[in-house]
C-alpha cells in the first residue's frame, strides 16, 4: 500500500477502518461521462477495492470539456473503455471491470447485482427512473446525481437503513418524482448545455456519498436534496 493512502488514514472517523471497508467495496457506476468522471476519478484515487464501469456510449469531441476521464486521442473509444484505462493508471491497486451495454429493466439486475452501491450518473430520465426502479427492489443504496446549465442536484436513495444512518431513514425517488418527466419539456444538457466545473463538483460529492455509505459515515443525503448553484456558488440542502 506505502504511502498512497495515508492521508485518508489520517482524517478523523476514517482511518485506518475506513481505508479497509473502502477497498473492500464494491462499486457499480451507470455513466462514465460528466457527472461518471469525477466519481469514478475520485473512488479511484481514494482506493475503492472494485469499480465496474457501465457506459455503451463513444467518446465525443463535445464530451470533453467536462468528460475528465477521456481525451483526445480517444475519440470513438467506448468510454467505458476509456474511462477504465485511465482508472487503471491512476490506481493499479484497484480493479476495473467494463460493461459496453445499455441497461434497461432487463439486465440490471445481471449487471449490477454484484455490488454494493450503484452511482447513477447517466443523462437520461428513463435511465434513472428504471436504475431508482431497480435499486428499490434489490434493496442497493442508490446515489443520483443530475446537472444542467449551471445548476445540479444530488442524492442518495435507499429503500433499507443504512449503517451510516442511525435514523433509519429510507427514500425513493419516487417520493421525490412521482412520475418520469415530459422528456419533451425536461431541461438536458444536450439542450441546455452544462459547464464542466458544475459536474466536477456535483461528482465530487456523490463521490462522497459512495464512501461514507461504504465506511459508515454519518450524514448520507438520505431524504435531503442537495441543491447546487454555481452561479450563487452555494448549495442548499432540501428535506423531502
Amino acid at each position: 500500500m506505502g504511502s498512497r493512502y495515508e492521508r485518508n488514514i489520517l482524517v478523523k472517523d476514517f482511518g485506518a477502518a475506513g481505508q479497509a471497508a473502502l477497498q473492500n467495496a464494491r462499486i457499480g457506476v451507470l455513466g462514465a461521462g460528466g457527472l461518471g468522471s469525477p466519481v469514478l476519478y475520485y473512488l479511484a484515487a481514494a482506493g475503492a477495492g472494485y469499480l465496474k464501469v457501465v457506459d455503451f456510449d463513444a467518446v465525443e469531441e463535445s464530451n470533453l470539456q467536462r468528460q475528465i476521464l477521456h481525451d483526445t486521442e480517444r475519440i470513438g473509444w467506448r468510454k467505458a473503455e476509456s474511462a477504465a484505462r485511465t482508472l487503471r493508471v491512476l490506481n493499479p491497486e484497484i480493479t476495473v471491470d467494463t460493461v459496453c451495454e445499455r441497461v434497461d429493466a432487463d439486465n440490471a439486475a445481471r449487471i449490477f447485482g454484484d455490488v454494493d452501491v450503484v452511482v447513477e450518473a447517466s443523462d437520461n430520465m428513463e435511465t434513472k427512473f428504471m436504475l431508482a426502479d431497480y435499486c428499490e427492489t434489490s434493496g442497493q443504496p442508490l446515489v443520483w446525481g443530475s446537472a444542467v446549465g449551471m445548476q445540479a442536484m444530488v442524492t442518495t436513495f435507499a429503500s433499507r437503513p443504512l449503517a451510516a444512518d442511525p435514523s433509519e431513514k429510507t427514500a425513493t425517488l419516487r417520493e421525490l418524482y412521482p412520475q418520469l418527466p415530459d422528456p419533451q419539456t425536461t431541461p438536458t444538457a444536450a439542450t441546455q448545455g452544462v459547464l464542466g466545473p458544475l459536474v466536477g463538483v456535483a461528482g465530487s460529492l456523490m463521490a462522497m456519498e459512495v464512501i461514507k455509505i461504504v465506511c459508515g459515515i454519518p450524514g448520507v443525503l438520505v431524504r435531503r436534496l442537495a441543491l447546487i448553484d454555481v452561479r450563487e456558488t452555494g448549495v442548499r440542502l432540501v428535506e423531502f
